[in-house]
C-alpha cells in the first residue's frame, strides 16, 4: 500500500473530531487505488486541508487492511506500523482469557499497547491501565476502546512504564501483558536482549505483578529463554505468529502450542516421551503439523493423540 500521508499528532485531533470521522467514513466505499488518488484528494481538499485529506485517505486504506485482524476495523483508528504489529483479535482474546483465568482479582496492565490490539480484548474482561510511548498510538488506543464501548474500563498513559516501575509508581495490578518493540531503528530484531524495553526491565516487572505475559518473536531460541517461564507458541490461521513468555505459575515452566483457526482453539503441551516412528515404506504419507506445534516441541503428544 502506498502511503499518502503519515498520521502525525496534528492529524490525530482532526481524525478524532466529528468532521474528521465524517470525512473518513465517506471514503468507506471509494476506490482508494493509487490511480484514483489524485482525483479523490483534489475533491477532499475542497472540504479540508491537504494534510487532513492525506491522513483521512491513509486511515481509510489502513481500515481495509485491518479487516483481516479486527472484526470492527471499519470504525477503528490505526497507524501503518502499529497495525502491522497489532495482535489479531482472536489471538488477543486468547491472551485476555489466559490472564483473566489465572490472575487474582484486580486490574490488569497493558504495557506497550499500541493502537489497542490486546487492550480491547483485555477490557472486555477487566479494568485495564495501559501505557504507550507514542502519543498518536495512545490517543488512538483510547478512542478505539471508546468505540467498542470499553472506554470506562480503560485508562491510557502516553509515557514510559519502565520509568514508573523504577520510581515505584506503577499501579498495583493482578497481572500484566507486555508487548516490547521488536523493531529498533526500523530494523527487525531477533534476540530477546535487543527488544525495547530491554529484557532486564521486563524481568524486573515480575516482582511487581503476580502474573506476567511477554509477547516475543516465535523464533526465540531456547538458550535465550529466562529461567522460570513457560512458553506458549501461538498459531493463527496456520501461521505461527508469536511466542508468549508466561511468568507466575510453576506448572507453566514448559512449552505448549495454541492453535487458533476457523473459530476453534486447541492446545497441545510438551511431553518428555517421544513416539517410535518405525520404518517408512513406499506409499506412506507424512503430514506436517501446525508450525506452533513444531516450535513448542509437541510432536510426540500430537502423535499419541492421533494414534
Amino acid at each position: 500500500m502506498a502511503s499518502v500521508s503519515a498520521i502525525g499528532l496534528r492529524s490525530v485531533d482532526f481524525l478524532l473530531s466529528a468532521p474528521g470521522r465524517a470525512v473518513t467514513a465517506s471514503l468507506q466505499d471509494e476506490n482508494l487505488d493509487d490511480a484514483h488518488l489524485p482525483h479523490l484528494l483534489d475533491r477532499l481538499r475542497r472540504r479540508v486541508t491537504a494534510e487532513q485529506a492525506g491522513a483521512a485517505v491513509t486511515l481509510a486504506r489502513l481500515r481495509r487492511r485491518a479487516a483481516a485482524k479486527f472484526p470492527q476495523a471499519a470504525d477503528l483508528f490505526f497507524t501503518a506500523e502499529a497495525l502491522e504489529q497489532a495482535t489479531a483479535w482472536e489471538v488477543a482474546a486468547q491472551h485476555a482469557a489466559w490472564l483473566d483465568h489465572h490472575a487474582p482479582p484486580g486490574l490488569l496492565l497493558d504495557l506497550g499497547c499500541g493502537i489497542g490490539g490486546d487492550l480491547l480484548a483485555l477490557a472486555q474482561r477487566r479494568r485495564v491501565i495501559a501505557y504507550e510511548l507514542d502519543p498518536v498510538r495512545a490517543k488512538f488506543a483510547q478512542a478505539n476502546a471508546e468505540l467498542l464501548g470499553a472506554g470506562g474500563q480503560v485508562e491510557v498513559h502516553a509515557r514510559d512504564w519502565t520509568a514508573d516501575l523504577a520510581a515505584g509508581d506503577l499501579p498495583p495490578a493482578a497481572g500484566a501483558f507486555a508487548d516490547p518493540a521488536r523493531r529498533v531503528n526500523e530494523r527487525r530484531i531477533f534476540h530477546l536482549q535487543q527488544m525495547q524495553p530491554p529484557l532486564a526491565a521486563l524481568l524486573a516487572l515480575q516482582q511487581a505483578v503476580p502474573l506476567l505475559g511477554v509477547k516475543v518473536m516465535p523464533s526465540v531460541a531456547d538458550a535465550e529463554l529466562p529461567a522460570g517461564c513457560g512458553v506458549e507458541f501461538i498459531s493463527h490461521q496456520g501461521v505461527c505468529k508469536e511466542a508468549v513468555l508466561w511468568f507466575g505459575g510453576a506448572a507453566w515452566r514448559r512449552k505448549w502450542a495454541t492453535v487458533i483457526g476457523d473459530g476453534r482453539l486447541e492446545q497441545v503441551a510438551t511431553d518428555e516421551e517421544r513416539p517410535p516412528l518405525g520404518d517408512l515404506a513406499p506409499g506412506q504419507i507424512l503430514y506436517e503439523p501446525d508450525p506452533a506445534i513444531i516450535r513448542a516441541g509437541c510432536l510426540g503428544t500430537l502423535c499419541r493423540r492421533l494414534d
